[in-house]
């Protein structure tokens, strides 16, 4: 039977982990794994035959794979799924644009009983600064770079995921860890509260807590690779910097934080730009459209004969 695969992470063709961070292994076998805890984590390197035994399930299957970005798709190209791939369709990801939607910033700030005159920016990630996906030791040293750059400022990153003490890294600077914030809503709130999000990892296949800051208007920086990247036009709806650069991160967040016209005009384009592209509704539109001619197409005989299209397409309408 045909199995539209949807692909969230790495996992599937890896030796184990959901994230390779930038490990290549994946593509020739695994073994000799370089990091045996990264999520999920295991206590002996069984990576090569854990590998060997997904490609010898998946190997006679027939199936139809989509991800949220071209990035992912074409990871899975170079995969131990790709013999098994009839087609390959990028189907884009969406979130609630009916929650993460602009608002004014100092009504926000009320809202959430924040300081209206303070510099914020804000992180969030599951677990926090601990989470082993992210790279928030590149965030904590733009900040330090930060606390140099702009001596005069006092500046706030508001942690969301994790609970913890402040954390004073300069004078200036101060990271504090506000917990777990369960209500979309109130994590909207945030969103337009900040005067800038700031996000970083090795590689992100899609980012969904990027997508919702565009969505309220937040200016974004990234230093990340992967399909995150996807999102964001570099210097129109956003910012991009390579992954573990920490100096480049300070100094788009400076550019940003100097010149309020230039933070406003780019979460505009951002808020803009996530709604054309990022409607939660859409992608299930597209997403049901997908299935329906994986259905027909396979009810006509179509793709009955095992013949292999590997070509990547996107959905009409996209």
């Amino acid at each position: 039977m045909p199995v539209a695969l949807r692909l969230f992470d790495t996992w599937l063709f890896a030796g184990h982990c959901a994230y390779s961070l930038g490990c290549p292994r994946w593509q020739s076998g695994c073994g000799q794994c370089p990091d045996l805890s990264i999520p999920p984590a295991i206590q002996r390197d069984a990576t090569r035959i854990n590998w060997w035994r997904k490609q010898h399930i998946l190997r006679s299957a027939k199936l139809f794979l989509s991800a949220e970005t071209q990035w992912m798709l074409d990871r899975a190209k170079l995969s131990l799924l790709a013999p098994a791939a009839i087609d390959f369709t990028l189907v884009r990801g969406g979130i609630d644009l009916d929650t993460f939607s602009p608002g004014s910033r100092q009504e926000a700030r009320r809202e959430a009983g924040l300081d209206p005159e303070r510099n914020m920016l804000l992180y969030v990630a599951n677990l926090g600064p601990e989470n082993p996906y992210k790279d928030f030791a590149t965030v904590r040293g733009a900040l330090s770079e930060l606390a140099e750059r702009m001596p005069g400022q006092t500046i706030d990153l508001l942690v969301v995921g994790s609970d913890g003490p402040d954390e004073r890294l300069a004078p200036n600077v101060v990271v504090r860890q506000i917990g777990y914030v369960r209500s979309p809503a109130q994590l909207a709130t945030l969103y337009r509260a900040a005067d800038i999000y700031v996000h970083a990892a090795i590689e992100e296949t899609f980012g969904n807590s990027v997508a919702e800051a565009l969505a309220c208007g937040a200016p974004v920086v990234v230093a990340s690779q992967g399909g995150v990247l996807e999102l964001i036009e570099h210097e129109r709806t956003g910012f991009v910097v390579p992954p573990r650069a920490p100096a480049e991160l300070a100094r788009m967040l400076v550019r940003l934080l100097q010149s309020p016209s230039l933070a406003q005009s780019i979460g505009a384009a951002a808020a803009s730009s996530a709604r054309e592209h990022l409607d939660r509704r859409l992608m299930l539109r597209n997403l049901l459209n997908w299935c329906r001619a994986i259905h027909s197409n396979w009810h006509d005989g179509v793709s009955a004969s095992g013949g292999q299209d590997n070509a990547a397409r996107s959905v009409p309408g996209q």
